[in-house]
């Protein structure tokens, strides 16, 4: 009996040794582009463009492509796929940002809200989870913030919502 106690015991901490592991901090070193709020869906882009490796050449293109508001997910990931980068939009529910970001891939979610009646997204570049504070750190153009879990997971995750994943080809 008290052998089959202790192994229980030591199960239970490997799998909690396990599940904890699966979040485990993490951090990528998205380079910050500061623009206006306004611009925060072409500029999330081009922060995660040039992560990958593209220069202000490039990061020029994606401003350009997006003259008037609103602009849509959709819009933003053909603009990634017509410079040559892998784009697509997903709804992948809140453990697979930290899946994307243990790949190398920061993220980009969009927060839909209402302001004065009008629906407005909002983007944001997710680019660490810290497992021991539980929280994401975000840039959206403007100084980098952090986001509690259990804030994105109300905000975002309970609303289904939608990231842009872009990747290198």
């Amino acid at each position: 009996m008290r052998r089959a106690s202790l192994l229980l015991i030591v199960l239970s901490v490997l799998s909690i040794a396990a599940g904890t592991s699966r979040f485990a901090s993490v951090r990528l070193d998205v380079p910050v582009i500061l623009r206006a709020p306004s611009r925060n869906g072409p500029t999330c882009v081009e922060m995660v463009l040039a992560y990958h490796g593209a220069d202000s050449l490039v990061w020029s293109r994606v401003e350009r492509a997006f003259t008037k508001q609103p602009v849509s997910t959709e819009a933003l990931a053909a603009t990634a796929r017509s410079l040559g980068y892998d784009a697509r939009v997903t709804t992948p529910g809140m453990d697979s940002l930290t899946t994307f970001l243990r790949r190398g891939i920061p993220p980009i979610i969009a927060l839909d809200s209402n302001f004065g009646g009008r629906p407005i997204t909002r983007y944001m570049v997710i680019t660490r989870f810290d497992s021991l504070g539980a929280r994401f750190f975000v840039q959206a153009g403007s100084r980098p913030g952090r986001m509690p879990w259990h804030v994105l997971n109300a905000q975002w995750g309970m609303q289904n919502g939608r990231a842009l994943v872009v990747t290198r080809r």
